[in-house]
């Protein structure tokens, strides 16, 4: 049975407080556009480099990074 746009408001109207950030999220997803900007070379060495700094053990953990941005709350 196919859900109905009353049906899903229903869902919303149901759904507890504390799942409002995760289902605001994932509705989210489902609203951005597709990336549809080409892959370069330049990206694909962005992310090499990324995967062998983390090999490596440099990567910031994303509290930290959230920090280190200074949008902790």
């Amino acid at each position: 049975m196919p859900i109905t746009r009353d049906r899903l408001h229903d869902m919303i109207d149901a759904l507890p407080a504390e799942h409002f950030d995760a289902a605001a999220h994932a509705i989210w997803l489902l609203t951005v556009p597709e990336d549809d900007e080409p892959v370069t070379d330049e990206d694909r060495e962005a992310v090499r480099l990324g995967h062998e700094e983390y090999r490596r053990g440099e990567a910031v953990p994303h509290a930290e990074a959230i920090r280190r941005l200074g949008l902790a709350g």
